[in-house]
């Protein structure tokens, strides 16, 4: 029986979380031939960056993915707006997520800086800067959230539900691994310690 393979993929923005599409971009026609075997473990919305698992070990997958397991997924995200004390109580302790009739289980969050847009100029990409040219002013909210679950859009909807709007959000850890340096769009086997605490 041949060993088992596992990979860190950091997932561009436009890329679909799929084995094919006949009219899309999936993360499958974007990692090398070799890889194309293997699965992705759960999704990342379209317009959502970072670390994406792949690998060809079903019982791994489905353990990771079932609602029991509880694995955390941890998310770098910009969102215009400032949020207040009362706010992020909301968000830890959980929102109603529009559209899906249902509460969002407690989560953790951490606010890394409030800023003008324009401070942060230099960590967008062309595309932000863009599509953001005429906000440069407004507030900017930049932190982490970490969750349990994997419902649609989730992170979105939390954020939304606070009167927040995500212009960029890149998942930054999946359980006990973490994106790190690796750069966008590339795709890296795990380490061995990697490895033992994903399989543990």
């Amino acid at each position: 029986m041949s060993e088992k393979r596992y990979l860190i993929y950091n997932k561009p923005r436009g890329e679909i979380t799929a084995r094919s599409d006949a009219n899309r971009k999936t993360v499958m026609d974007s990692i090398p031939e070799q890889y194309r075997d293997l699965f992705p473990v759960g999704r990342l919305d379209k317009e959502t960056e970072g670390l994406l698992l792949f690998t060809d070990d079903g019982p791994l997958c489905q353990r990771l993915l079932h609602p029991d397991t509880h694995v955390e997924k941890t998310y770098l995200f910009y969102s215009f707006g400032v949020l207040s004390a009362e706010d992020l109580r909301r968000l830890e302790s959980g929102v109603p997520l529009e559209g899906l009739g249902v509460i969002s289980a407690p989560a953790r969050l951490s606010i890394l800086r409030v800023c003008p847009l324009s401070e942060i100029g230099e960590e967008l990409s062309e595309y932000e800067k863009k599509r953001y040219r005429r906000h440069w002013d407004d507030p900017v909210t930049v932190g982490t959230l970490t969750v349990t679950e994997g419902k649609k859009h989730q992170v979105r909807k939390m954020l939304l539900a606070v009167g927040g709007r995500v212009m960029l959000l890149r998942r930054i850890a999946f359980g006990p691994l973490s994106l790190g340096d690796l750069p966008l769009g590339a795709i890296r086997p795990l380490t061995k310690g990697e490895r033992t605490a994903i399989l543990s």
